[in-house]
Order: structure tokens, then sequence, then C-alpha cells
């Protein structure tokens, strides 16, 4: 059956004329709730959960999960899923799937081609529901191997009456009903909604991008402009007595600039304002001049105790002084401020008021949020890599310790039992049986090497502490170098997680030393308060220029200080570096002590 798309749907719940209070009425008649009213009170229920999860989510395949979920539950079906058709039109692609616990050998990801009963929806736009779907003519069309179909129910995610994707419901007990098609319609209407929201921060995204590129353009003029103005407000110090007798040459230059200029008298009244305070305001010139305090009216409540201690501090240091703030404008959207004034004196010192300016950087500010946000999600992708090497790293190492160890001890047993088995005239044999004995030895210390520097199993073999005296003792057995170190009782203290970025930490600053310093002598400290663990580590190498090392990030110290600081910084820990040509390095670390889940 086919039905066409309902554009609301009304909550199922009748109101019944309630009589009025009294208290001669039986108990009888107050009746309780029904089954029918909670169920569609349930019902409702959902639907608002709902539309909060298309509100909330911040990702499509999230809210197109916990939709479709919704709608199972109402509908009772066990089966199905939620596609978007792609670019060509052609197919479906599964955004979110749910084989209802049963077997299927059908790869998911595999796009779907438009054909059957989902062509229908598509070219209609109407829900299509079949109750006998196993007996048409359909299912020569699934393939082998998928989830066995009963009864199914399509409906289209329409935007702007275009099917975009699909909402299909499989396997209810007794098929699905009339009431079923509305609310998968509701649900479908929900799903469309989401999609969009989704296009729409891709192509806010894309947007973005674009200004982005501008803004750096904007920006360096307006460095050069910025710069200007305040050259010209230092210029103007200087000539304020001039511009006072000639009044009229003053409002020539401040009526024509860009910026809002002011005049604000000792008493703190305006004396001029230049017309730009209307741009950037939305107040004019009257209205300022009429209210002097209406700046700090206007001026967003956040940043009101800003201002005030910005006044304060300029009346009594009598000094230039400079602010950013957000005022907010008659239609209730918000400006940024960067706000610049100066006290003026007449020859005699005598205090004449204040000079300022306020240029209106809304632009930047929210170009710098932007950037702030990317350099956010920047950090996080790149601890995620950091947390995902260290599961691959841990996979190898127990493949090389338990599948490459175990077949060179076997092979090293079968070769032995050759050599056992060989005629004492056999010298030549038995002498080269001995050398592979020495051979396969080699190679199984070089695999239990490569195992432990993967991924160090002594961690969970005898703990953080044991682990890192064990990695300090190794790097002194295999370089030119002394190694002193103090280590406090740090296990229990930290999860999994933490204890093999530590232990990479420590590995990574030994390895730097070890390539960099030319130090003959380290000093690794590891102490613990109450809530953090510390770390000093110093050499006597011949140091480096800090500023150099961290600007130019491509250079092997560069990166290696980087990656230490990311570990540090996936912990919620700090870093402190100190060094200088010739005198060594000192790395300081701090590290809050937390549970964590494990790798």
């Amino acid at each position: 059956m086919v039905h066409k798309k309902s554009k609301r749907i009304k909550p199922p719940v009748s109101l019944a004329k309630i009589p009025p209070p009294d208290k001669t009425l039986s108990r009888t008649y107050r009746k309780p709730t029904t089954q029918k009213t909670k169920k569609s009170q349930a019902e409702t229920a959902v639907f608002l959960e709902g539309i909060r999860l298309v509100i909330g989510s911040q990702r499509f395949e999230d809210a197109a999960a916990s939709l479709f979920n919704s709608c199972k539950k109402l509908t009772k079906a066990t089966s199905g899923y939620i596609a978007l058709v792609t670019e060509d039109g052609k197919q479906n692609d599964v955004a979110f799937l749910d084989s209802g616990g049963l077997p299927c050998n059908v790869d998911p990801t595999l796009p779907m081609p438009l054909r059957g009963l989902r062509e229908k929806v598509y070219n209609s736009g109407k829900a299509i529901c079949n109750n006998d779907f196993s007996q048409s003519e359909f299912m020569e069309l699934i393939p082998e191997g998928h989830v066995p179909i009963k009864n199914v129910l399509f409906v289209p995610l329409l935007i702007k009456n275009k099917g975009v994707g699909l909402l299909g419901l499989a396997n209810k007990k007794n098929g699905f009903s009339e009431k079923d098609v509305r609310i998968a319609l509701a649900f479908g209407d929900l799903a469309a909604i989401a999609l969009m929201n989704k296009r729409s921060e891709e192509l806010l995204r894309k947007t973005l991008d674009e200004l982005e590129s501008r803004v750096q353009e904007r920006t360096s003029e307006l460095t050069k402009i910025n710069k200007a103005l305040r050259d010209e407000i230092a210029k103007r110090k200087k000539v304020e007595d001039s511009l006072r007798k000639s009044e009229a040459s003053y409002r020539i230059v401040a009526d024509n600039t860009y910026d809002w200029e002011f005049w604000l008298s000792p008493e703190g009244r305006f004396i001029y304002i230049s017309p730009s305070c209307k741009r950037i305001t939305g107040y004019g010139v009257e209205e300022f001049m009429a209210d002097s305090d209406l700046l700090y009216r206007i001026t967003h409540p956040n940043d009101k105790m800003q201002l005030e201690n910005h006044r304060h501090e300029t009346m009594q240091k009598m000094e230039p002084g400079a602010l950013e703030f957000r005022i907010i404008r008659p239609d209730g959207t918000f400006r940024w401020i960067d706000h610049v004034c100066q006290p003026v004196f007449d020859k005699e010192g005598n205090f004449l008021g204040t000079r300022g300016s306020n240029r209106d950087i809304t632009d930047r500010k929210l170009t710098e949020e932007a950037l702030r946000e990317s350099e956010k999600q920047l950090r996080y992708l790149s601890s995620q890599l950091i947390v995902a090497q260290e599961i691959e790293r841990k996979r190898i190492s127990r493949e090389l310790h338990d599948e490459l160890g175990q077949a060179l001890t076997l092979m090293k047993m079968r070769l032995r039992f050759i050599n056992e088995n060989l005629r004492n005239d056999q010298t030549i044999l038995k002498e080269e049986c001995e050398n592979s004995f020495e051979y396969i030895n080699q190679v199984i210390e070089n695999v239990r090497r490569l195992s432990q520097d993967l991924s160090p199993l002594i961690l969970e073999d005898l703990g953080l502490t044991a682990g890192l005296k064990w990695l300090i003792n190794n790097f002194v057995k295999n370089n030119s170098i002394q190694i002193a170190h103090d280590i406090e009782n740090i296990d229990r203290l930290l999860s999994q997680d933490s204890r093999i970025i530590i232990y990479r930490i420590l590995q990574e600053t030994l390895t730097n030393i070890i390539k960099h310093s030319k130090a003959e002598k380290v000093s690794v400290v590891i102490s613990k308060d109450d809530d953090k663990i510390s770390f000093l580590v110093e050499d006597n190498g011949i140091g480096f220029n800090l500023n150099n090392a961290v600007i130019k990030k491509d250079t092997p110290i560069g990166l290696g200080l980087r990656t230490i600081e990311e570990r540090v910084r996936i912990l919620g820990g700090s870093l402190e570096l100190q060094s200088q040509e010739g005198k060594g390095t000192r790395i300081t670390l701090s590290i809050p002590i937390k549970k964590e889940s494990s790798l």
C-alpha cells in the first residue's frame, strides 16, 4: 500500500471534558489514566526525544542511529536501516544498519542499487509497505546471505520534495499498520532535518575556510592600518593644543575616519564623537552626547567589570591604555571593540580629558575563535593517533613474542635434537649446528628486544616503576653514558594507558639525549605528591637554543620535543624545558594522578 507523506502528526491523545471539582463526587468518578493514554504519552515522549536528538547531535550518523532505534521501538520492527542516495542518484549508501540480531553475510558498506521498492519510494516520494514481501517478486533482488525478510516498510527522506534518503523497517510480527506508516513518516522527517543540519554545517565549514583566506589578507592590511592609527594617536598627543584651538580642523579629520573617534571631558562627558559610532554601535552621535553612560550600558554584561577597571586604571595612572570588549547593538547582535585611549594635557600640565578611538574587530575575533577550534580538533586527532599507534605496537609485539618467538624456540629444539643424534665423526655438521644455535639465540634476543621496544611487556608483568628502571638500565647497557636515577614507587597510581605514555615520554627523552646532547651524565628523578607525579631529567650535554628548537619543528630535536609535549598534554600534564648552549638541558614534567581506561 502507498501512503502520501503526512505534513503533520497529531499526538494521539484525546482530551475529555473534565467536570468541575465536587466534594460529593464518589472516588470512582476520578478515572485513572487509561492504558491507551499512557501509551500515547509514551509515544509522544519518544517523538520529543527524537527532536532533541536531531537538535543536539553533532554527527548525522549518531542522529540516524538514535532516530531509527526510537522508530523501531514504536513500530516494534526487528530490523532495518537508514540510507542516503549517492551523488549519482543510482545507489543507496547505508548510514545506519540494524540486522535485528540475525546473521547477515552481505557487506553493509557496499552501496545498494536503487531498484524494486526502494526505487518506487524515491520516484513517488511516498511511503510503501509490503506485508507479504517474502512471497513477492522483489525477493529475487535480495542478495544471497541477506537477513530473511517477511515484511517491509519504506519511507523517503525528503528535502525540498526531493528524495535524498530512505528509512527502512522490516520483520514486524503480524505486519505493519497504518499507524506504523505515520510513525515512520514522522521519523523520516526528523532524519531529513538531521541531514539538512549536517549539510548546512558542511557548507558553513567551507564558507569559514574561504573567509579565513580572506581574513588573512585583511588582517595584514588591518595590522598596517592599526599601526598607522596608533602612530597617529601618539602624534596627536603632541599637537593636541593646536587641535583644540582649531576644532574645525580636528572635526574634518575625525569625521572622516573609519574608526569611532571620541573625546571625553575630565568629568567623563563626551565633548566630541565621530559619525562612525552609528555604523559600529547602531546608536547615533546625538544619543551618545545626550547620555554619557550609554557606552557602559550597551557593553556586554560579562565585559562591564573589565571596562570599569580599565577606566579606573587609566584615570589613576594617567597613561595610554587599550582594551578589547563587546557591545550589544539595538538589534541584539554584538560587536567586538578594540578600544585605545590616552589622557590629554595642556602645556601647563592641566588635564583636559581623554581622547580615544574604537575599532570594530568582530571579524577578526570570529576568525580567531574558528582557528582555536580548529587547533583543538587537530590536537584531539593527534592524541587519537598516538593511542592508535600504541595499540598497533602492542599487537605487533605480541605476535613477535608469541608466534615468531615460539617458532624460533621450536627450531632451536629441533636443531638440538639433530645435533645430539649426529655421529661423532660428523664434526662439520656438529660445528654447523653449534653455529646455528648461536645465530638462532641472537635472532631470539633481537626479537625479544624488538618486541620489548614496541610494547614493553614488563609494564604488565612488573609494573611501571620496574619498567622505567629497566628502560634506564637498558640505555646504560647499550650506550656509553652514565644515568643516575631516583624513582619512587608509582605503581597503581595510573591507568594502563597512562603508564605506557609515561614510559614513552622517558624513552623519547633519553633517546633525544643520546642522539643530540653528547652528554656523559644524566640524572632522572621521579617523585609523587598527593595529586601529581613529578619528573626531572637533567644532562650535562651541549644544550641548544630553545627558541630555535621550538620554531624549527621539522628538525629532529624539534620533532622530538613536539612528541614529548603532545604525550604530556594527553595526560593533562605540563612540561617545562630549560636549555642553554654549552650548559646542558633540564626537563621538568608534572602529571596529575587520575585513573583512565585501558588501551
